[in-house]
């Protein structure tokens, strides 16, 4: 006993199955969220980056006025 699910359909019926169900394809909005998440990652990176920075130029800063 088959159910109909069992066989491959064409690419028309295919479509019409896909729409009866409400999918829609998503892999526009992955991609976007990929990127997003790539550029959090980047952004938390060049803070941490600032923050060694500022400290360095902090530390000759004082040094010059202590000399």
């Amino acid at each position: 006993m088959a159910n109909g699910l069992t066989k491959a359909l064409n690419r028309q019926m295919f479509t019409r199955f896909v729409d009866i169900l409400g999918l829609n394809d998503q892999r526009g909005r992955l991609k976007a969220i990929r990127r997003q998440e790539d550029l959090k990652k980047l952004l938390v990176q060049r803070r941490q980056q600032e923050g060694q920075y500022t400290v360095a130029f902090a530390h000759e800063r004082d040094l010059k006025t202590v000399l």
